[in-house]
């Protein structure tokens, strides 16, 4: 196989194809779980910044009293 012209594996060399195929998997699935909870740590972050705003505008809003 042209991976291993290299001359650091032996063409008698016995590949678990198997093995290599469901490593290449799991480490795609980490991948994208990496992926996703770096998108999920962002929109957590994005939605605190919002309601921190949010609760930093309600503060300046002055509220008429009862006795004006």
């Amino acid at each position: 196989m042209e991976l291993f012209i290299g001359g650091w594996a032996s063409q008698n060399l016995s590949i678990p194809w198997k093995e290599v195929e469901s490593k290449l998997f799991v480490l795609n699935v980490d991948k994208r779980l990496v992926l996703t909870m770096e998108d999920l740590s962002k929109a957590l972050r994005d939605m605190l910044n919002k309601e921190h705003e949010r609760a930093e505008d309600s503060k300046s809003v002055t509220v008429p009293s009862a006795a004006a």
